[in-house]
């Protein structure tokens, strides 16, 4: 996903003054940088100034008093990115450091090859967070009465079908996999009566209806006719009389409840159970599935008329990994609805990486449900909170590893997968080192700093690693 390439605004607070020069003569070219080598001179700017990234020397004029400055710098400069430099002694000193608000760290011996990619980074992140409010604003301005958010191809293609299709009376069929909205989409087909009220709308999930009281829901029953009838009841067909009946998951009903739907659908009539006459209906029928009818009619298990008649006018509703342009909305949406606020919830570009890896087999329920599990956890009771690569659930990290890497599911007996089986044990072994450190890559939102305190390892060491497999981007395999 294209970012923007705005500069970025750089305060330097180091004493040493051949380290900054250095480092400024071959940095200064993509971005605005200010240098200081006094405490007084840094808090004039932090005050004075609005900075995106500050570095800070965790010795500046003497042992640990850049630690002691990070409090200082995030009441002045609160939506700056702070990152602390290093001589390489410090560890323990760097350690507390990402406790008081510094993101990442930097050793001076390798600052000048790595803090393009830290700034590329930092600088991907704040376009993403404006993005992020912009699909924020429009939802907050969104028109839209039944919560089809989006604005992919193929979500205004199902718009546009809507348009199409409010005012007919044809029968519609809606197909598309579990969680993708397909009841959304029916009621956006709800039109307005001549007094300008919505119609009646009853709906029905197949999926959970019980065979041994089918026809009385749907047909409705007399007084009388059977144990239990107390009274006259109507049924579903009758109480979507001048509106839409919607029956999801349709494949699910039985042979003879469909020969029955079918009879009401030619006739136009119901016959309530122990009744002799017929009621006159008018309603819109609109079904859902999942499954392919076409397939269950081959197999017997499905009507090939009643399929006719049902799929007069079709609509495909598109799995959530097919349009991930909605993301943005779509979490802006369901921040709005169960946290509300548009921008309860916000994701670091690692996360969003994985996000947009992870193929969602339960589509926008699984979204939904993911966004209040992870929004529980960690916003410790704030109106908003960031999450980051680690902070995603497992099943999600995991898999979309797999994607970045290429590697077949593990559903085999071997967790590298069936392709390694001929590798000898040394290649094996590589390929396991490969994986474990993509994964590890990603679940420190690719910083090198916070990977190498993960796996406590030497960053030097740690670097030759990742450029041997070659993981040197969130992208790479």
């Amino acid at each position: 996903m294209p970012f923007s390439s705005r500069a970025l605004r750089v305060l330097v607070c180091d004493d040493d003054v051949l380290f900054v020069q250095t480092l400024t003569k071959r940095l200064l070219a993509s971005d605005p940088w200010t240098t200081t080598k006094k405490k007084s001179e840094m808090l004039d700017l932090v005050k004075t100034h609005k900075y995106d990234v500050i570095l800070v020397d965790m010795s500046i004029e003497r042992p640990k008093d850049g630690l002691e400055w990070i409090p200082i710098l995030k009441e002045f400069q609160p939506e700056a990115t702070l990152i602390a430099l290093s001589g390489g002694t410090e560890f323990q000193t760097v350690r507390k450091a990402f406790h008081t608000g510094v993101t990442d760290y930097v050793s001076k011996d390798a600052a000048v090859i790595e803090l393009p990619a830290i700034i590329d980074r930092i600088r991907e992140q704040r376009a993403l967070k404006k993005s992020a409010e912009s699909a924020q604003r429009e939802i907050r301005h969104q028109s839209s009465r039944f919560e089809i958010i989006g604005d992919s191809q193929a979500l205004r293609n199902i718009q546009t079908q809507i348009e199409k299709f409010l005012h007919s009376p044809a029968p519609v069929l809606i197909t598309g996999e579990r969680g993708t909205g397909k009841e959304l989409i029916a009621r956006a087909l709800r039109a307005k009566d001549h007094r300008g009220h919505l119609v009646p709308f009853v709906a029905l999930d197949a999926a959970t209806l019980q065979p041994s009281i089918a026809e009385s829901l749907l047909f409705g029953y007399e007084k009388g006719a059977f144990t239990g009838a107390d009274k006259d009841r109507a049924g579903l067909f009758e109480s979507a009389d001048g509106g839409i009946l919607y029956i999801d998951e349709i494949g699910n009903l039985s042979l003879e409840v469909q020969n029955k739907l079918l009879r009401v659908l030619q006739e136009k009539e119901v016959l309530r159970l122990g009744a002799t006459v017929p009621v006159s209906l008018q309603f819109r029928l609109i079904s859902a599935t999942n499954q392919d009818l076409e397939a269950l009619v081959r197999e017997g298990k499905f009507k090939a008329d009643l399929l006719e008649r049902i799929n007069t006018l079709e609509i495909k509703n598109p799995p959530l990994r097919e349009r991930k342009s909605d993301l943005y909305k779509l979490i802006a949406h369901f921040s709005q609805k169960h946290f509300g606020r548009t921008d309860a919830l916000q994701f670091t570009p690692d996360a969003w990486e994985i996000l947009n890896l992870y193929p969602f087999p339960g589509n926008i329920r699984e979204l939904e449900n993911t966004l209040i599990s992870v929004h529980t956890l960690y916003s410790d009771g704030h109106p908003t909170c960031t999450i980051c690569a680690a902070q995603l659930p497992d099943r999600i990290r995991a898999t979309s590893a797999r994607q970045a890497l290429q590697i077949p599911g593990s559903t085999g007996e071997s967790p590298l997968g069936p392709d390694t089986d001929g590798l000898s044990f040394y290649e094996k072994i590589a390929r396991a080192e490969k994986e474990l450190l993509a994964r590890e890559f990603a679940l420190s939102d690719g910083n090198i700093s916070q990977l190498a305190l993960r796996l406590k390892m030497d960053r030097s060491h740690l670097s030759t690693k990742l450029k041997a497999h070659g993981i040197n981007s969130k992208k790479s395999a």
